[in-house]
Protein backbone atom coordinates (compact mmCIF):
# COMPACT_ATOMS: atom_id res chain seq x y z
CA UNK A 1 0.00 0.00 0.00
CA UNK A 2 1.52 3.35 -1.02
CA UNK A 3 2.59 5.76 1.68
CA UNK A 4 0.19 8.64 2.23
CA UNK A 5 1.43 11.97 0.88
CA UNK A 6 2.80 14.30 3.52
CA UNK A 7 2.46 18.05 3.73
CA UNK A 8 5.54 20.18 4.36
CA UNK A 9 4.31 20.88 7.90
CA UNK A 10 3.98 17.14 8.63
CA UNK A 11 7.47 16.48 7.27
CA UNK A 12 8.91 19.23 9.48
CA UNK A 13 7.15 17.83 12.55
CA UNK A 14 8.43 14.27 11.95
CA UNK A 15 11.97 15.38 11.17
CA UNK A 16 12.12 17.55 14.27
CA UNK A 17 11.44 14.36 16.28
CA UNK A 18 14.26 12.61 14.42
CA UNK A 19 16.57 15.58 14.97
CA UNK A 20 15.87 15.61 18.73
CA UNK A 21 17.02 11.96 18.85
CA UNK A 22 20.26 12.65 16.91
CA UNK A 23 18.91 11.22 13.67
CA UNK A 24 18.08 7.82 15.10
CA UNK A 25 15.09 6.54 13.11
CA UNK A 26 14.58 3.37 15.21
CA UNK A 27 14.49 5.30 18.49
CA UNK A 28 12.13 7.88 17.00
CA UNK A 29 9.74 5.19 15.82
CA UNK A 30 9.80 3.39 19.19
CA UNK A 31 9.22 6.53 21.29
CA UNK A 32 6.75 8.39 19.08
CA UNK A 33 4.78 5.54 17.51
CA UNK A 34 5.49 6.84 13.99
CA UNK A 35 6.28 3.97 11.64
CA UNK A 36 9.77 3.70 10.24
CA UNK A 37 8.36 3.74 6.70
CA UNK A 38 6.63 7.04 7.39
CA UNK A 39 9.81 8.52 8.91
CA UNK A 40 11.95 7.41 5.96
CA UNK A 41 9.32 8.76 3.57
CA UNK A 42 9.37 12.10 5.41
CA UNK A 43 13.17 12.16 5.21
CA UNK A 44 13.20 11.53 1.45
CA UNK A 45 10.47 14.07 0.74
CA UNK A 46 12.12 16.64 2.99
CA UNK A 47 15.34 16.37 0.99
CA UNK A 48 13.52 16.47 -2.39
CA UNK A 49 11.54 19.57 -1.37
CA UNK A 50 14.64 21.32 -0.08
CA UNK A 51 13.54 21.42 3.54
CA UNK A 52 16.64 19.52 4.66
CA UNK A 53 19.76 18.01 3.13
CA UNK A 54 21.71 14.81 3.67
CA UNK A 55 24.42 16.90 5.29
CA UNK A 56 21.91 18.18 7.88
CA UNK A 57 20.87 14.65 8.86
CA UNK A 58 24.51 13.55 9.03
CA UNK A 59 25.25 16.38 11.47
CA UNK A 60 22.29 15.37 13.65
CA UNK A 61 23.72 11.87 13.95
CA UNK A 62 27.03 13.33 15.11
CA UNK A 63 25.28 15.48 17.67
CA UNK A 64 26.28 18.66 15.81
CA UNK A 65 23.55 21.31 15.55
CA UNK A 66 23.98 24.54 13.66
CA UNK A 67 22.41 27.71 14.92
CA UNK A 68 20.01 27.50 12.04
CA UNK A 69 16.71 29.14 11.41
CA UNK A 70 13.50 27.28 11.91
CA UNK A 71 12.40 25.94 8.50
CA UNK A 72 9.20 27.97 8.89
CA UNK A 73 11.39 31.04 8.58
CA UNK A 74 12.81 29.82 5.27
CA UNK A 75 11.28 27.90 2.39
CA UNK A 76 8.23 26.41 4.13
CA UNK A 77 7.38 29.77 5.60
CA UNK A 78 7.39 31.29 2.13
CA UNK A 79 5.24 28.49 0.75
CA UNK A 80 2.71 28.86 3.54
CA UNK A 81 2.65 32.62 3.02
CA UNK A 82 1.89 32.13 -0.70
CA UNK A 83 -0.83 29.63 0.21
CA UNK A 84 -2.40 32.15 2.59
CA UNK A 85 -2.21 34.85 -0.11
CA UNK A 86 -3.90 32.60 -2.66
CA UNK A 87 -6.63 31.68 -0.17
CA UNK A 88 -7.19 35.36 0.55
CA UNK A 89 -7.38 36.20 -3.17
CA UNK A 90 -9.85 33.33 -3.68
CA UNK A 91 -12.00 34.61 -0.82
CA UNK A 92 -11.96 38.11 -2.32
CA UNK A 93 -13.02 36.76 -5.71
CA UNK A 94 -15.87 34.83 -4.10
CA UNK A 95 -16.98 37.95 -2.21
CA UNK A 96 -16.93 39.86 -5.48
CA UNK A 97 -19.01 37.07 -7.05
CA UNK A 98 -16.46 36.58 -9.83
CA UNK A 99 -16.96 33.26 -11.60
CA UNK A 100 -14.17 30.92 -12.58
CA UNK A 101 -15.06 31.41 -16.24
CA UNK A 102 -14.59 35.16 -15.88
CA UNK A 103 -11.17 34.67 -14.29
CA UNK A 104 -10.12 32.27 -17.07
CA UNK A 105 -11.38 34.74 -19.68
CA UNK A 106 -9.14 37.47 -18.27
CA UNK A 107 -6.14 35.12 -18.27
CA UNK A 108 -6.91 33.99 -21.80
CA UNK A 109 -7.22 37.56 -23.03
CA UNK A 110 -3.85 38.46 -21.52
CA UNK A 111 -2.31 35.44 -23.23
CA UNK A 112 -3.83 36.45 -26.57
CA UNK A 113 -2.40 39.95 -26.19
CA UNK A 114 1.06 38.52 -25.59
CA UNK A 115 0.76 36.25 -28.62
CA UNK A 116 -0.47 39.06 -30.85
CA UNK A 117 2.51 41.27 -29.94
CA UNK A 118 4.95 40.92 -32.81
CA UNK A 119 2.65 38.50 -34.65
CA UNK A 120 3.14 38.22 -38.43
CA UNK A 121 1.00 35.15 -39.12
CA UNK A 122 -1.50 37.38 -40.94
CA UNK A 123 0.99 37.61 -43.82
CA UNK A 124 0.29 34.01 -44.82
CA UNK A 125 -3.11 33.39 -43.19
CA UNK A 126 -5.89 32.29 -45.56
CA UNK A 127 -9.61 31.94 -44.85
CA UNK A 128 -11.25 28.54 -45.17
CA UNK A 129 -14.10 29.76 -47.33
CA UNK A 130 -13.69 29.47 -51.08
CA UNK A 131 -14.58 32.92 -52.32
CA UNK A 132 -13.19 35.60 -54.61
CA UNK A 133 -13.89 38.19 -51.90
CA UNK A 134 -10.85 37.10 -49.89
CA UNK A 135 -9.15 40.00 -48.12
CA UNK A 136 -5.92 40.95 -49.86
CA UNK A 137 -2.65 42.29 -48.48
CA UNK A 138 -1.40 45.68 -49.65
CA UNK A 139 2.30 46.28 -50.32
CA UNK A 140 3.99 49.69 -50.30
CA UNK A 141 7.57 50.25 -51.45
CA UNK A 142 9.43 53.24 -50.00
CA UNK A 143 12.93 54.12 -51.15
CA UNK A 144 15.26 56.72 -52.59
CA UNK A 145 13.95 59.68 -50.65
CA UNK A 146 17.46 61.13 -50.28
CA UNK A 147 16.15 63.27 -47.45
CA UNK A 148 18.46 66.24 -46.90
CA UNK A 149 19.61 66.55 -50.50
CA UNK A 150 18.99 69.76 -52.40
CA UNK A 151 18.04 69.80 -56.08
CA UNK A 152 18.01 73.33 -57.50
CA UNK A 153 15.39 73.99 -60.18
CA UNK A 154 17.78 76.40 -61.86
CA UNK A 155 20.10 73.46 -62.62
CA UNK A 156 17.21 71.27 -63.73
CA UNK A 157 15.69 73.64 -66.30
CA UNK A 158 12.83 74.02 -63.85
CA UNK A 159 11.54 70.41 -64.07
CA UNK A 160 12.28 69.50 -60.44
CA UNK A 161 13.21 71.00 -57.10
CA UNK A 162 13.98 69.30 -53.81
CA UNK A 163 14.77 70.17 -50.24
CA UNK A 164 13.60 68.99 -46.80
CA UNK A 165 10.36 70.98 -47.04
CA UNK A 166 9.44 69.39 -50.37
CA UNK A 167 10.59 65.98 -49.12
CA UNK A 168 8.33 66.13 -46.06
CA UNK A 169 5.41 67.16 -48.28
CA UNK A 170 6.02 64.25 -50.67
CA UNK A 171 6.39 61.74 -47.81
CA UNK A 172 3.07 62.80 -46.30
CA UNK A 173 1.43 62.70 -49.74
CA UNK A 174 2.78 59.18 -50.33
CA UNK A 175 1.22 57.77 -47.17
CA UNK A 176 -2.04 59.65 -47.73
CA UNK A 177 -2.31 58.57 -51.38
CA UNK A 178 -1.59 54.94 -50.44
CA UNK A 179 -4.66 55.00 -48.23
CA UNK A 180 -6.81 56.78 -50.82
CA UNK A 181 -5.83 54.46 -53.68
CA UNK A 182 -6.45 51.33 -51.61
CA UNK A 183 -9.68 52.40 -49.91
CA UNK A 184 -11.40 54.66 -52.42
CA UNK A 185 -10.02 53.67 -55.83
CA UNK A 186 -10.00 49.88 -55.37
CA UNK A 187 -12.45 47.19 -54.36
CA UNK A 188 -12.07 44.63 -51.61
CA UNK A 189 -10.73 44.64 -48.08
CA UNK A 190 -7.25 44.18 -46.67
CA UNK A 191 -6.01 42.15 -43.74
CA UNK A 192 -2.92 44.35 -43.48
CA UNK A 193 -0.19 46.16 -45.37
CA UNK A 194 3.51 45.38 -45.84
CA UNK A 195 5.88 48.35 -46.10
CA UNK A 196 9.26 47.78 -47.71
CA UNK A 197 11.80 50.40 -46.66
CA UNK A 198 14.45 49.71 -49.29
CA UNK A 199 17.12 52.24 -48.47
CA UNK A 200 18.54 55.57 -49.57
CA UNK A 201 15.98 57.34 -47.42
CA UNK A 202 18.86 59.57 -46.30
CA UNK A 203 21.04 61.81 -48.45
CA UNK A 204 24.23 60.50 -46.85
CA UNK A 205 27.81 61.72 -46.98
CA UNK A 206 29.42 59.32 -49.46
CA UNK A 207 30.19 62.05 -52.03
CA UNK A 208 31.71 65.46 -51.49
CA UNK A 209 29.10 67.18 -53.66
CA UNK A 210 26.32 65.68 -51.50
CA UNK A 211 27.92 67.09 -48.36
CA UNK A 212 28.51 70.44 -50.01
CA UNK A 213 24.96 70.82 -51.30
CA UNK A 214 23.10 69.27 -48.34
CA UNK A 215 20.73 71.53 -46.44
CA UNK A 216 21.58 69.95 -43.05
CA UNK A 217 23.73 67.21 -41.53
CA UNK A 218 22.91 63.54 -42.04
CA UNK A 219 22.37 63.08 -38.29
CA UNK A 220 19.80 65.89 -38.21
CA UNK A 221 18.13 64.43 -41.30
CA UNK A 222 17.91 61.10 -39.48
CA UNK A 223 16.19 62.67 -36.48
CA UNK A 224 13.80 64.60 -38.72
CA UNK A 225 12.77 61.46 -40.60
CA UNK A 226 11.75 59.49 -37.50
CA UNK A 227 8.47 61.37 -36.77
CA UNK A 228 7.57 61.38 -40.47
CA UNK A 229 7.89 57.59 -40.62
CA UNK A 230 6.17 57.05 -37.28
CA UNK A 231 3.25 59.21 -38.40
CA UNK A 232 2.98 57.43 -41.75
CA UNK A 233 3.12 53.89 -40.35
CA UNK A 234 0.65 54.79 -37.62
CA UNK A 235 -1.74 56.16 -40.24
CA UNK A 236 -1.52 52.86 -42.15
CA UNK A 237 -2.14 50.89 -38.95
CA UNK A 238 -5.26 52.94 -38.23
CA UNK A 239 -6.60 52.29 -41.73
CA UNK A 240 -5.58 48.65 -42.28
CA UNK A 241 -5.13 47.23 -38.78
CA UNK A 242 -1.81 45.45 -39.31
CA UNK A 243 1.51 46.81 -40.63
CA UNK A 244 4.76 44.92 -41.15
CA UNK A 245 7.79 47.04 -42.08
CA UNK A 246 10.84 45.35 -43.62
CA UNK A 247 13.83 47.69 -43.24
CA UNK A 248 16.88 47.54 -45.53
CA UNK A 249 19.72 50.02 -45.89
CA UNK A 250 20.84 51.60 -49.14
CA UNK A 251 24.24 52.65 -50.40
CA UNK A 252 23.84 56.39 -49.69
CA UNK A 253 23.39 55.97 -45.95
CA UNK A 254 26.62 54.04 -45.41
CA UNK A 255 29.17 55.39 -42.94
CA UNK A 256 32.22 54.59 -45.10
CA UNK A 257 32.99 56.23 -48.41
CA UNK A 258 33.72 52.86 -49.97
CA UNK A 259 30.97 50.31 -50.53
CA UNK A 260 31.17 47.38 -48.12
CA UNK A 261 29.65 43.91 -47.85
CA UNK A 262 30.57 42.86 -44.30
CA UNK A 263 28.37 44.62 -41.75
CA UNK A 264 26.60 46.49 -44.53
CA UNK A 265 23.34 46.92 -42.62
CA UNK A 266 24.78 47.93 -39.27
CA UNK A 267 27.45 50.27 -40.66
CA UNK A 268 24.80 52.57 -42.04
CA UNK A 269 22.98 55.66 -40.76
CA UNK A 270 19.70 54.14 -41.93
CA UNK A 271 20.19 51.20 -39.57
CA UNK A 272 20.19 53.74 -36.73
CA UNK A 273 17.07 55.34 -38.22
CA UNK A 274 15.27 51.98 -38.20
CA UNK A 275 16.31 51.29 -34.60
CA UNK A 276 14.80 54.63 -33.53
CA UNK A 277 11.68 53.74 -35.48
CA UNK A 278 11.42 50.39 -33.70
CA UNK A 279 11.80 52.04 -30.30
CA UNK A 280 9.13 54.65 -31.02
CA UNK A 281 6.63 52.01 -32.18
CA UNK A 282 7.47 49.35 -29.58
CA UNK A 283 4.16 49.81 -27.73
CA UNK A 284 1.99 49.62 -30.86
CA UNK A 285 1.16 45.93 -31.31
CA UNK A 286 -0.40 46.65 -34.71
CA UNK A 287 3.02 47.39 -36.18
CA UNK A 288 6.00 45.04 -36.46
CA UNK A 289 9.45 46.27 -37.49
CA UNK A 290 11.87 43.78 -39.05
CA UNK A 291 15.52 44.84 -39.44
CA UNK A 292 17.48 41.98 -41.05
CA UNK A 293 21.23 41.67 -40.69
CA UNK A 294 21.58 40.62 -44.32
CA UNK A 295 21.28 43.18 -47.13
CA UNK A 296 18.98 40.74 -48.95
CA UNK A 297 15.81 39.74 -47.11
CA UNK A 298 13.17 37.13 -47.92
CA UNK A 299 9.51 37.95 -47.51
CA UNK A 300 6.54 35.68 -48.11
CA UNK A 301 3.07 37.13 -48.53
CA UNK A 302 0.44 34.45 -49.03
CA UNK A 303 2.28 32.12 -51.44
CA UNK A 304 4.30 34.82 -53.20
CA UNK A 305 8.03 34.80 -52.35
CA UNK A 306 9.93 38.08 -52.56
CA UNK A 307 13.61 38.88 -52.27
CA UNK A 308 13.99 42.48 -51.14
CA UNK A 309 17.25 44.35 -51.68
CA UNK A 310 18.34 47.91 -52.29
CA UNK A 311 19.52 47.17 -55.84
CA UNK A 312 22.96 48.80 -55.99
CA UNK A 313 24.76 45.46 -56.32
CA UNK A 314 23.36 45.13 -59.86
CA UNK A 315 25.78 46.89 -62.19
CA UNK A 316 25.24 48.42 -65.63
CA UNK A 317 22.23 50.14 -67.15
CA UNK A 318 24.00 52.72 -69.30
CA UNK A 319 23.50 51.04 -72.67
CA UNK A 320 20.64 51.22 -75.13
CA UNK A 321 18.74 48.61 -73.13
CA UNK A 322 18.73 50.88 -70.10
CA UNK A 323 18.22 49.25 -66.73
CA UNK A 324 16.61 46.09 -68.10
CA UNK A 325 19.78 44.04 -68.83
CA UNK A 326 21.33 44.42 -65.33
CA UNK A 327 17.96 43.82 -63.65
CA UNK A 328 17.22 40.67 -65.66
CA UNK A 329 20.78 39.41 -65.20
CA UNK A 330 20.75 40.19 -61.45
CA UNK A 331 17.34 38.58 -60.95
CA UNK A 332 18.44 35.41 -62.75
CA UNK A 333 21.58 35.16 -60.61
CA UNK A 334 19.59 35.69 -57.43
CA UNK A 335 17.10 32.98 -58.40
CA UNK A 336 20.00 30.61 -59.14
CA UNK A 337 21.54 31.37 -55.74
CA UNK A 338 18.25 30.82 -53.92
CA UNK A 339 17.70 27.51 -55.71
CA UNK A 340 21.06 26.39 -54.28
CA UNK A 341 19.79 27.49 -50.85
CA UNK A 342 16.70 25.30 -51.36
CA UNK A 343 14.55 28.40 -51.71
CA UNK A 344 12.85 30.28 -54.49
CA UNK A 345 12.22 33.86 -55.61
CA UNK A 346 9.07 34.90 -57.45
CA UNK A 347 9.88 38.62 -57.49
CA UNK A 348 12.84 40.83 -56.71
CA UNK A 349 11.92 44.08 -54.94
CA UNK A 350 14.41 46.94 -55.10
CA UNK A 351 14.96 50.65 -55.30
CA UNK A 352 18.21 52.42 -56.31
CA UNK A 353 17.42 52.85 -60.00
CA UNK A 354 15.02 55.80 -59.56
CA UNK A 355 12.62 54.39 -62.14
CA UNK A 356 9.34 52.69 -61.27
CA UNK A 357 9.15 49.48 -63.28
CA UNK A 358 6.80 46.51 -62.90
CA UNK A 359 8.52 43.51 -64.52
CA UNK A 360 7.55 39.86 -64.73
CA UNK A 361 10.06 38.88 -62.06
CA UNK A 362 11.01 42.15 -60.42
CA UNK A 363 9.54 45.42 -59.21
CA UNK A 364 11.78 48.47 -59.14
CA UNK A 365 10.69 51.46 -57.11
CA UNK A 366 10.74 55.06 -58.20
CA UNK A 367 12.46 57.93 -56.39
CA UNK A 368 10.75 60.39 -54.10
CA UNK A 369 13.56 62.83 -54.85
CA UNK A 370 12.59 62.83 -58.50
CA UNK A 371 14.73 63.71 -61.50
CA UNK A 372 18.08 65.18 -60.47
CA UNK A 373 21.34 66.54 -61.89
CA UNK A 374 22.97 63.10 -61.94
CA UNK A 375 20.13 61.51 -63.94
CA UNK A 376 20.00 64.44 -66.33
CA UNK A 377 23.77 64.41 -66.80
CA UNK A 378 23.75 60.74 -67.84
CA UNK A 379 20.61 61.07 -69.93
CA UNK A 380 18.45 58.71 -67.90
CA UNK A 381 14.71 58.73 -68.70
CA UNK A 382 12.92 61.34 -66.52
CA UNK A 383 10.16 60.35 -64.11
CA UNK A 384 8.16 62.44 -61.71
CA UNK A 385 8.50 61.53 -57.98
CA UNK A 386 6.68 58.22 -57.35
CA UNK A 387 6.55 55.08 -55.22
CA UNK A 388 5.19 51.59 -55.91
CA UNK A 389 1.97 50.17 -54.48
CA UNK A 390 0.58 46.71 -55.25
CA UNK A 391 -1.96 44.24 -53.86
CA UNK A 392 -1.65 40.46 -53.43
CA UNK A 393 -4.66 38.13 -53.54
CA UNK A 394 -4.31 34.83 -51.68
CA UNK A 395 -5.18 32.76 -54.77
CA UNK A 396 -4.30 35.00 -57.72
CA UNK A 397 -1.02 36.57 -56.64
CA UNK A 398 -0.41 40.21 -57.55
CA UNK A 399 -3.67 41.60 -58.84
CA UNK A 400 -3.07 45.35 -58.75
CA UNK A 401 0.00 47.43 -59.61
CA UNK A 402 -0.25 51.13 -58.87
CA UNK A 403 2.00 54.17 -58.76
CA UNK A 404 1.76 56.80 -56.06
CA UNK A 405 2.47 60.22 -57.58
CA UNK A 406 4.10 62.21 -54.79
CA UNK A 407 3.63 65.51 -56.59
CA UNK A 408 0.09 64.60 -57.62
CA UNK A 409 0.89 64.46 -61.31
CA UNK A 410 2.50 62.18 -63.90
CA UNK A 411 3.68 65.13 -65.96
CA UNK A 412 6.99 66.88 -65.51
CA UNK A 413 6.38 70.30 -63.99
CA UNK A 414 8.29 73.07 -65.75
CA UNK A 415 9.01 75.91 -63.36
CA UNK A 416 11.36 78.88 -63.24
CA UNK A 417 12.51 78.69 -59.64
CA UNK A 418 11.61 77.55 -56.16
CA UNK A 419 8.41 79.53 -55.72
CA UNK A 420 7.18 78.85 -59.22
CA UNK A 421 7.86 75.12 -58.83
CA UNK A 422 6.20 74.90 -55.43
CA UNK A 423 3.16 76.78 -56.73
CA UNK A 424 2.86 74.35 -59.67
CA UNK A 425 3.15 71.37 -57.30
CA UNK A 426 0.41 72.73 -55.00
CA UNK A 427 -1.88 73.34 -57.95
CA UNK A 428 -1.27 69.82 -59.30
CA UNK A 429 -2.00 68.27 -55.92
Amino acid sequence: MPTKALTDSEIIKIMEEVKSRHGNVVETARETGITRNRINHARREGIVRGLYSNDDIGMWRKGEFQDEKDPKDTKIFGLEEKLREHKQELAELKRANVSQDAVLAVIGNAKDQLQRKGDTEWLTWKPNKKTDATPGIANLMLSDWHYGEVVRPEEMRGVNAYNTEIAARRIQTTFRMAVELLKYHSTGTYQGIVVYLLGDLLNGIIHDELKDSASTSVTRDLIDLVPLLVSGLTMLAEEFGKVHALCLCGNHGRIDYKKRFKGRQEQNFEWVLYQFLKIHLADDDRITIEIPESFDAEMEVFDVRFMATHGDRFQGGGGIGGIWPPLMRGTARTQQREAAFDSRVDYMLMGHWHQLVYGNQFIVNGALKGYDEYAMGYGFPPQTPRQALFVIHDKKGITSERKILADGTDRMIRGKGWEHYLKAVREAA
